[in-house]
């Protein structure tokens, strides 16, 4: 029985050893040290073949080249798959232009691990593709996920703006405004020009010019070198 228990306990450090060098291996990539997660990775391919294929998938595809990281994916058994997996293949294949197949794997990674990065992507890439109605989609689901943070609430507003719909878009730039203002943001926060300039926009389509210029100026008081802004508000002059 003991030495059954040390035999235990030996592959209990194994795993936590394991584990960490995988976490650590995460840190790398986080901060952009790809060439030494790389090598890490190589190691322990064969000890945790799945979870290091998936980095692998992710160095590469952070290195530029989509194919190799989907190659590495394809290695990797179905079962064993995670949102993180989900997501790398969804970013990889939006690198070369499958529209579809990206925004439906970015999805599966959100919704699968209920991670606010993987929304935001999800979003950004329907976006950059011209699917306005699944980025708010996924903007509208990052903000369920983290009310704390500015860009969905931002990115939300400047989708539905696009949609024509500026009352709506206005209500999510207010929310947006209002988790700045909660956490306490300095000014020199850089959502605030942004907000305030789609505020701008959204009084402006609504007629209410007196409210559009005050959100412009705000923009510019905030940040004098938003062209934009300034722009808009020469515009209402005329």
């Amino acid at each position: 029985m003991r030495f059954a228990g040390m035999v235990l306990w030996g592959i209990l450090l194994l795993g936590m050893a394991q584990s960490q060098g995988l976490n650590g291996i995460r840190d790398l990539i986080e901060n952009g040290d790809l060439g030494t997660a790389r090598t890490r990775l190589q190691s322990v391919l064969n000890s945790e073949p799945a979870t290091a294929r998936i980095l692998m998938a992710r160095v590469l595809y952070l290195q530029g080249d989509p194919t190799q990281a989907l190659s590495q994916l394809n290695k990797v058994p179905l079962a064993q798959w995670t949102a993180e997996a989900f997501w790398v293949r969804g970013l990889a294949q939006a690198e070369l232009g499958k529209a579809a197949e990206a925004l439906s794997n970015l999805k599966s990674a959100g919704y699968l691990g209920n991670n606010y990065q993987y929304a935001m992507d999800w979003g950004a890439t329907a976006w950059r593709f011209g699917r306005l109605e699944v980025a708010a989609e996924a903007f509208a689901f990052a903000e369920a996920l983290d009310a704390s943070e500015p860009w969905p609430f931002l990115n939300l507003g400047m989708v539905l703006f696009s949609q024509k719909k500026p009352q709506q878009a206005l209500q999510h730039l207010q929310q947006g405004l209002g988790a700045l203002e909660r956490l306490g943001q300095p000014l020199n926060h850089p959502a605030y020009p942004e907000l305030y300039y789609w505020m701008g926009q959204c009084h402006q389509s609504l007629g209410d010019l007196g409210r559009a210029r005050e959100f412009y100026r705000q923009a510019i008081t905030v940040d004098p070198d938003y062209t934009a802004a300034s722009s808009a508000l020469a515009e209402l002059r005329r």
